[in-house]
């Protein structure tokens, strides 16, 4: 598909192409040229040249562009590196909205990146005085918690999906057991987002929460009530 056949898409508005996603059309450049409106995934907007992004010559906004150049000056070629990516992962999560569903079971949940880990060579530090390798996986022990020495360790993929496992449904639509076994996570589907509610001692309380909010904001989602009959 050349340049111009992927411009006239009708499914354009979406698509991703590095950092970028287009938002919609814009009007053409005065020599005609075809211009997108389109969101970095750090929240910034930018008007581009569509055939600057189907030649991957535009992939990031300048502000991003800018904190990458900085991060190559001060950490080598750490960003190619598996835990580089990791720890700009942890920090996506926890800050951009642009994330979606992603942000809202972090972020959105109120959860951080503590200050002292805003400095990859501080996080750098920390996962080699605790046994990092490429095998393992960052992981909080209190799910809602910060991301912080005191509630991350290093975890196997397997002990990881264990985790996962435990933290599972409990019968009730939108409840979940918590990774600690202390609590019932509640969170409700919003047009295929997912928003937290918040955390219930019990998984009936959970339940309540959860039927509570569909009600109140007159969501199509199935209520738990027929559960606890």
């Amino acid at each position: 598909m050349s340049v111009n056949e992927a411009y006239r898409d009708k499914h354009i508005n979406g698509l991703r192409f590095s950092k970028w996603t287009i938002i919609k059309r814009v009007e053409s450049s005065k020599n005609r040229e075809r211009r997108v409106l389109c969101l970095c995934d750090c929240g910034n907007t930018n008007e581009i040249l569509f055939k600057t992004l189907a030649n991957k010559e535009s992939t990031q906004c300048k502000s991003c562009s800018a904190r990458n150049n900085k991060a190559r000056k001060t950490h080598g070629d750490a960003d190619r590196t598996r835990l580089y990516r990791i720890w700009q992962g942890m920090k996506a999560r926890c800050k951009y909205k642009s994330m979606g569903a992603t942000f809202d079971r972090y972020g959105g949940r109120g959860i951080s990146v503590c200050s002292a880990w805003e400095e990859y060579t501080s996080f750098k530090e920390w996962a080699i005085k605790n046994n990092y390798s490429d095998t393992l996986e960052i992981d909080r022990t209190d799910s809602d918690g910060n991301y912080e020495p005191s509630n991350c360790r290093w975890v196997t993929r397997k002990e990881n999906a264990l985790n996962k496992r435990v933290s599972g449904k409990v019968g009730f639509r939108g409840v979940r057991m918590n990774k600690n076994k202390t609590g019932f996570e509640v969170q409700v589907s919003i047009n295929g987002r997912s928003k937290y509610l918040g955390t219930t001692k019990t998984a009936k309380d959970g339940a309540k929460l959860y039927d509570d909010y569909v009600t109140i904001n007159n969501l199509p989602n199935k209520l738990n009530i027929s559960k606890e009959k």
